[in-house]
């Protein structure tokens, strides 16, 4: 397995590996459903609501951006439905189609490493790589100071 290092535009770096991206759930808000991708980029978590549009506008966007042989490396989206999309057996395969083309753009590198990407998954915000140190920090201030210890001498 090849560790591959993705960088951003705050120049934050990431291997691939350490991403994980599922698709856990959909919710139904002001007559929308949303889809609730759960991103874990190493120790940190986050859960960012997406429509299918919005999955669908990302898509044609990178398709744009990438060099033609990246851009023909991507997968399809689920097909789009205009009468009965509401229909929960219909949504669940939509959501696991979703998932699956995550899963597929994140092990191409020029699509993981494409701000498109990053922003639509808040990589670029979301992600933190001082949070373990600033974890241990904040640890420290609240540790107790040890007693120093003294030695008789013999």
């Amino acid at each position: 397995r090849m560790l591959v290092i993705v960088h951003n535009r705050r120049n934050l770096y990431f291997q691939i590996p350490d991403l994980d991206i599922e698709i856990k759930n959909y919710v139904e808000r002001s007559s929308n459903i949303y889809y609730e991708i759960h991103v874990k980029l190493l120790a940190q978590e986050w859960t960012i609501p997406h429509r299918y549009s919005e999955f669908d506008e990302m898509n044609k966007r990178l398709i744009k951006d990438l060099d033609e042989r990246a851009a023909n490396g991507l997968p399809k989206l689920p097909p789009k439905r205009w009468f009965y999309n509401k229909e929960p057996s219909f949504l669940v395969e939509r959501m696991k189609g979703l998932g699956r083309y995550l899963k597929a753009i994140t092990c191409i590198y020029e699509a993981i490493e494409n701000p498109i990407t990053q922003k639509f998954l808040a990589i670029d915000t979301e992600y933190n790589p001082y949070f373990e140190y600033e974890r241990i920090g904040k640890e420290k201030q609240v540790a107790h100071k040890m007693p120093k210890m003294r030695f008789l001498k013999d």
